[in-house]
């Protein structure tokens, strides 16, 4: 076990001193992905898995620290529970929109990347209600946070595919939303 922590520490020490000696060339990065949306908490209890729809573009400020920004769509739809608690013919949705602020570091590796991302910024959350009592729709803007990582396949020469995962927690008025969201994407980069 000490043998692993110690050849750890060492490829975490050496490995950016490698990097150092790469000349380093700012670039741009765009992703587009997708994948699905798991509502958690309170709100996970009454809404189905939904989907979920991303876009960001990122600045490299370092050979491994990149800073930019994201947009999300996420959308779930009511669990037949809720719809029963509702009424019959109810029908009930939550979509939010994300845009955030993004920073995100990549490990050193040989090919791959394996990297964390933080964002924060606004969520407009959307609920839209329709039951035997009438239509309703509320929204509101509220600030949020994502926290999570992911792993890039440097395959292609300019683009990539990537694989990842972020959790996100917004603040209400009256509770906190929280899910998770699991994107797959490809990414471009221009020098």
């Amino acid at each position: 076990m000490k043998r692993i922590l110690l050849a750890t520490f060492f490829v975490m020490v050496l490995a950016p001193a490698a990097w150092a000696q790469v000349p380093f060339v700012p670039s741009f990065e765009f992703g587009v992905g997708g994948g699905l949306n798991l509502p958690l908490g309170d709100i996970g209890d009454g809404m189905n898995n939904g989907y979920s729809f991303n876009a960001s573009v990122g600045y490299n400020v370092a050979p491994m620290f990149i800073i930019g920004a994201e947009f999300g769509f996420f959308g779930s739809s009511a669990s037949d529970q809720t719809l029963a608690l509702l009424g019959t013919g109810s029908e009930f949705s939550l979509s939010s929109v994300q845009f955030t602020a993004m920073a995100k570091y990549k490990f050193p590796m040989a090919v791959h990347h394996m990297y964390a991302k933080a964002l924060a910024g606004g969520y407009r959350l959307a609920t839209d209600l329709t039951s035997p009592l009438g239509t309703f729709d509320i929204s509101s803007t509220n600030f949020g946070m994502g926290i999570g990582g992911g792993f890039q396949f440097n395959g292609f020469k300019n683009s990539s595919i990537y694989t990842e995962g972020i959790y996100h927690r917004v603040s209400g008025a009256s509770a906190d939303g929280e899910f998770v969201t699991l994107n797959l994407g490809m990414m471009f980069s221009f020098n």
